[in-house]
């Protein structure tokens, strides 16, 4: 009866024990269960952004290539024109060799008409009949005759209006093959060039350089993967600057300087190139090397490195004209703020968009709202010049690409 209390005692602690350790059991795997929850709310929030971005791609795509059509329509338009123009140029062109034709038998029928005279003149001086007046030695009807052909000669002569015996020299006299001399001293060098003075923006200038990471070893180790590669990071370059109403005023080895009117624009143009590049299909085999190798985020599986990898950087200045470059031709922009770029340039790394110190002083209350809330990194102390005091530089990226601030270095120099 002992033994039976006691087990009858012992049994629902137990029971309550075991109870309790699969409460504890179930509720380890409801935090289980929401952690996963919540990280695939959170990838799914990140497919959806991405979804969002690639329908703004194709929606830009779309009015691009909208525009372009207006465009195509407009040169096929232009084209018929010029056409036009140069089938009404040829038919001049053949009018005008006829004519030339024409003159040049004449010519040489007028000319074979003087040599004829001069012979029978050269015959009749040989034969006496031109005598000198007053000569008494010479009867009158050689005088007379005489006479009479030189008299109808010279009206002949007169009457040609030749003066030369060389067809060379007719031919000249005529205008006939003269050599156009071809004078370069008063060409307006501005017109030769598809941009206008009046389109680029001048004063308070945002000037952008654009150039790709370690391209000079990948087009040493691959050159026709770099071909193929530049001309998409060409192509992303340009429809951004489009995009944002700048102005493409150099593209020299895939160096990119642009222009613009205001420093978002400018900006806005430098992170929309980095999501661009991102998202473009690059060659297979172009992801074989370091400058250009794949990284995906573990959290979003989004990609945060892929293909070329482009310096951006962004400086606004004022007091800034463009020059005419009478060897190029082309508009240029010289003078401290291109300088101050460049020094930009020697210090910028792949996928950022480096701002100078009063650039960013002038977009920093436009990064949430204008700029797409883009991510921020500061750089206290950097020097650009020896001769310079240092100064706060800034690294942007899009949203989406935050965790290549942390890849960066940690100081510019």
């Amino acid at each position: 009866a002992t033994t039976t209390a006691k087990l009858n005692a012992e049994t629902p602690r137990k029971s309550q024990e075991e109870l309790e350790t699969q409460v504890e059991e179930q509720q380890q795997m409801i935090q289980v269960f929401m952690a996963d929850i919540a990280k695939h709310q959170a990838l799914i929030k990140s497919l959806e952004a991405r979804i969002v971005q690639k329908d703004a791609l194709i929606k830009d795509y779309l009015e691009e290539a909208a525009e372009r059509s207006d465009m195509l329509d407009e040169l096929r338009r232009a084209s018929d024109g010029q056409k036009a123009e140069i089938t009404a140029l040829h038919r001049q062109h053949q009018a005008q060799k006829d004519d030339a034709e024409k003159e040049r038998r004449n010519l040489e029928r007028r000319l074979a008409e003087t040599q004829a005279m001069n012979k029978q003149y050269i015959e009749d001086m040989q034969a006496g009949n031109f005598v000198r007046a007053g000569d008494s030695n010479t009867p009158p009807e050689k005088v007379k005759g005489g006479l009479a052909r030189r008299q109808g000669s010279n009206e002949q002569r007169r009457g040609s209006a030749v003066s030369s015996d060389s067809l060379e020299d007719l031919f000249r006299e005529a205008g006939v093959g003269d050599k156009k001399v071809l004078n370069f001293e008063n060409v307006d060098y501005g017109q030769l060039t598809s941009l206008s003075r009046d389109d680029l923006p001048e004063g308070q200038v945002a000037l952008v350089h654009v150039d790709i990471q370690g391209a000079k070893e990948l087009y040493q180790k691959a050159a026709g993967l770099m071909r193929k590669a530049a001309g998409i990071y060409t192509l992303v370059v340009q429809q951004s600057c489009r995009k944002h109403r700048g102005r493409v005023i150099r593209n020299a080895n895939n160096h990119f300087l642009l222009a613009f009117h205001t420093a978002v624009d400018a900006v806005a143009c430098g992170l929309l190139m980095q999501s661009r590049l991102v998202m473009q299909e690059w060659p297979h085999l172009l992801s074989t090397f370091p400058q250009a190798a794949v990284e995906v985020d573990s959290i979003t599986h989004g990609h945060v490195w892929r293909g070329l990898r482009a310096r951006v950087c962004v400086h606004y200045a004022a007091d800034v004209a463009p020059s005419l470059d009478p060897m190029s031709g082309l508009f240029q922009y010289l003078g401290p703020a291109h300088d101050r770029l460049l020094q930009l340039a020697r210090v910028a790394e792949g996928g950022e968009v480096l701002l100078s110190s009063n650039t960013h002083a002038i977009v920093q209350g436009a990064l949430q709202d204008r700029l797409g809330g883009a991510e921020v990194r500061g750089y206290p102390q950097v020097r650009l010049s020896p001769d310079e005091e240092p100064e706060p530089l800034f690294s942007l990226v899009p949203p989406e690409l935050v965790t290549r601030l942390k890849t960066f270095r940690t100081a510019k120099r």
